[in-house]
């Protein structure tokens, strides 16, 4: 699945909270992720809510939106399970060596038209389920007692480099968010979030 995310530091702006509001975002509840503490950003495994998680990243390439929107887009293969003990909610015995972060999420699901796509036009409809489209995501984080929040975009389905520009335009075009803060060292997936939080822990 292709990915590409943006974190920074502090809390969501009111802004962002009325545009989550507006477009009728989907709050998901708190919830604890767990995850191992591993010195590559191309690899992920992590605990939550009973599964055992791991994500590979297979490939990335960095890609300019306009004339200020700046990030990275990352592949990424996810393999899941559900753990036979529902009593394990981390990575027991490993303190020290995995991260808990707490997670507040909103999501917005747009189904698409390739056809409409093709033609260089952006049409989104909200969808519960969606077979070909995009995931907005908005999640607050608490990682080692600092407050985080971080926007993402899943595509679900075979898109290009440029039909993929096209839709981070249309997005942000409705989005508060400002284009200059849209910028290639805030552009990352989890795990290399996560060397970025251990080594600013070091360096204190």
């Amino acid at each position: 699945m292709n990915e590409i995310r943006w974190f920074f530091n502090g809390e969501i702006s009111h802004e962002l909270e009325g545009w989550i509001e507006e477009f009728n975002f989907q709050k998901s509840n708190l919830r604890t992720d767990f995850y191992l503490i591993i010195p590559n950003n191309n690899l992920g495994i992590k605990i939550r809510e009973g599964r055992f998680e791991i994500k590979l990243r297979k490939k990335s390439q960095d890609i300019q939106v306009g004339e200020l929107i700046s990030g990275v887009l990352e592949d990424w293969s996810i393999f899941s399970e559900k753990l036979l003990n529902s009593k394990i909610e981390s990575f027991e015995g490993l303190n020290g060596h995995q991260i808990s972060i707490q997670k507040t999420r909103w999501q917005l699901r747009y189904e698409m038209d390739q056809l409409i796509l093709a033609s260089k036009e952006v049409i989104l409809e909200p969808s519960e389920y969606i077979d070909y489209g995009v995931i907005v995501e908005i999640t607050t984080l608490l990682a080692e007692n600092v407050q985080w929040w971080t926007i993402g975009f899943d595509f679900v389905g075979s898109f290009d480099t440029t039909q993929i520009k096209l839709i981070l335009a249309h997005i942000f075009q409705q989005c508060p968010l400002k284009e200059e803060d849209l910028t290639k060292d805030r552009s990352m997936g989890y795990p290399e979030f996560i060397q970025k939080i251990q080594s600013s822990k070091q360096d204190q």
